[in-house]
């Protein structure tokens, strides 16, 4: 083998792809393909996603019931998350990999924007989510922005655009999005609870934007990871670490956006302080009248926690953002399928078995019908190329 092929060989060796391949391979882990690891991170993002969708809802309602109000889940949500998540990282270096670093292994700049863009998309959406702010049916249309927001600002910061197949195939997760949603765009029958918008032109305009613009830093979450995750030697979990300490400190130092008039749900320190007490009380409490939400609130800190594990994994190991947002995308559906078949009843705070199969069904359906052929296509067309790159690779080193 000539000098040349053995430096180009030493350079596909440093590749993104190698490393991926090796640190999933390596130790005690059996070889799988990639398309393997990446199909069980889709499925843990989803099933995660899912759950948190579904739970969170719950959740909000029985805060606000039991007298606390969503900084106190936001807050908890975070720093219990965080915290889980450092116990995972630090598992990993001690009985799994023990050359992951503890110590700072990427740009701090890049660590502190991808925490900030976390903690401002929790804030924005979580507290313009209430039916009484954002309809449920606007929510759902709103949701879409997530995937134009990424691929805009993909192309704008990191000056990366998509090959046609891969365009074509969000355009149809995009349509199949709008197919689901239909049913609460023209206020057809669902078992959705119907919401008591404002009746202010300003509330009901101001908040659906706050709702939409809570995509941005969403999208720039997944931007920053595959800015820092796609490079060469990157650390997976040694960013999530740093990403989490950072997202502590964040939430910690944002607690007064609850007291933001018009936006916050206190309006002096002795409510909020009330709130924190009394919402921290129950979130560790059995008692009946807490409605159960010790157990929401796990569920959807569990969920949470997997979500944002097998987010940043599936950005490092697949295509990038386009990609994460593509997959989360399907969750909308899925939770609208859900509330076709279970009804939730505030006043014994139960869910219930209740199946209710009408045209509105179809419409889920026909929805996912369209979204999950668009994601196994988009992952397709990436892999093509994948493919079509590194047979480039093989003739420059053959014809060496």
């Amino acid at each position: 083998m000539s000098e040349e092929s053995t430096v180009l060989l030493g350079s596909y060796k440093n590749s993104r792809e190698y490393i991926i391949l090796k640190a999933w391979t390596s130790g005690y882990h059996k070889r799988c393909s990639q398309n393997l690891r990446n199909a069980v991170l889709v499925l843990l993002n989803i099933s995660s996603n899912l759950t948190g969708t579904i739970t969170l809802p719950l959740l909000s309602v029985t805060m606000d019931t039991i007298g606390s109000d969503n900084f106190v889940v936001i807050y908890h949500t975070v720093l219990v998350c965080s915290l889980l998540l450092i116990f995972i990282v630090i598992f990993s270096k001690t009985c799994i990999d023990k050359t992951v670093p503890l110590t700072l292994a990427s740009s701090w700049k890049v660590v502190l924007a991808n925490a900030l863009s976390n903690v401002v998309n929790f804030i924005l959406v979580v507290y313009a989510s209430p039916p009484s702010r954002t309809p449920p049916y606007l929510q759902s249309i709103l949701f879409m922005t997530a995937i134009p927001f990424t691929v805009l600002l993909r192309l704008l910061f990191l000056r990366k655009g998509m090959s046609a197949g891969r365009g074509i195939s969000c355009a149809v997760i995009v349509v199949g999005l709008f197919i689901s949603s239909e049913p609460q765009i023209w206020g057809l029958k669902t078992q959705q609870t119907a919401s008591n918008a404002s009746s202010s032109l300003t509330e009901r305009i101001l908040w659906p934007l706050c709702f939409a613009l809570g995509f941005i830093p969403f999208a720039l979450v997944n931007l920053t990871c595959e800015k820092e995750l796609t490079r060469k030697n990157s650390e997976a979990m040694n960013f999530i670490l740093w990403s989490q300490i950072f997202q502590m400190i964040l939430m910690t130092a944002l607690f007064w956006t609850d007291f933001i008039p018009g936006f916050g749900m206190v309006d002096n320190f002795a409510d909020f302080k009330s709130n924190i007490k009394g919402g921290l009380r129950c979130l560790y409490s059995s008692n009946s009248s807490c409605r159960q939400a010790l157990v929401k609130s796990w569920l959807f800190i569990l969920a949470f926690t997997f979500g944002t594990l097998s987010q940043y994994l599936l950005i490092q190991s697949s295509d990038g953002a386009i990609f994460a947002a593509v997959v989360e995308a399907v969750v909308g559906p899925f939770a609208s399928l859900f509330w076709t078949l279970f009804e939730y009843n505030q006043v014994d705070d139960s869910v219930r078995w209740n199946p209710v199969f009408n045209i509105t069904t179809s419409f889920s359906i026909g929805g996912l019908a369209l979204m999950i052929p668009g994601v196994i296509l988009y992952n397709y067309f990436v892999i093509q190329e994948k493919k079509s790159e590194d047979i480039n690779l093989d003739m420059v080193l053959n014809t060496n």
